[in-house]
């Protein structure tokens, strides 16, 4: 008999890649009353289980996600998911080496396209971490605009970009937020700048230093 344990297991694993289990599904898996096979059962539940993945990874990457449109960002987070299936008991890790796969996805020659989609994924990545993270709210701190002491914070992280990306996320979120037209938002510029991510009261901050 079959523990709980390695049962929910198992069953993660055969949502994940059925192939080569469909003696045991058949096995494990009760069919329904509506002449559907336990294989195609599993199908719904497959389906449903990466759905719910995608939806963690658009709102992880939600300006990404706007960057790239609907179907090509689904693409990428569902080649991501493949290779990097959740490990951890908190989806908010997720994401974690999204930016690497990108990366490693890129065209051989170093486009600026690429290069932009790359640092994008990355800022997000680490809004992301900086959100979840430690903080200062039960700490005196600094104004917001005071660059040195925020650098000097603790839970402070920064970001060497290759473009304008602060100015580019901030009015993607602001078009979201309002209901407006993200298309509308103009590409940045690829001019160099260094960006501090930092929190206050709970709130993430973005200064280009």
């Amino acid at each position: 008999m079959t523990d709980l344990r390695e049962l929910q297991q198992w069953f993660v694993q055969v949502l994940r890649s059925p192939v080569g289990q469909e003696q045991l599904i058949e096995q494990r898996v009760v069919a329904g009353g509506n002449g559907m096979s336990a294989m195609d059962r599993v199908a719904i539940y497959g389906s449903s289980y990466y759905a719910r993945l995608v939806q963690v990874m658009e709102t992880e990457f939600p300006v990404l996600q706007q960057t790239l449109g609907e179907e090509l960002f689904s693409q990428f987070a569902l080649s991501y998911i493949s290779h990097y299936p959740p490990q951890d008991y908190t989806l908010n890790k997720l994401g974690e080496y999204f930016p690497e796969f990108l990366y490693r996805s890129k065209p051989q020659e170093d486009d600026q396209w690429s290069s932009f989609i790359v640092e994008l994924a990355h800022l997000e990545r680490l809004i992301n971490e900086v959100y979840h993270g430690e903080g200062p709210e039960r700490e005196e701190h600094v104004p917001a605009t005071e660059i040195e002491a925020i650098l000097s914070e603790a839970w402070t992280k920064t970001m060497q970009c290759s473009f304008q990306l602060h100015r580019y996320y901030l009015d993607v979120r602001k078009a979201i937020s309002t209901g407006g037209d993200t298309s509308e938002v103009e590409l940045p510029e690829a001019i160099s700048c260094r960006v501090a991510i930092f929190r206050r009261d709970y709130k993430v901050k973005l200064h280009a230093f």
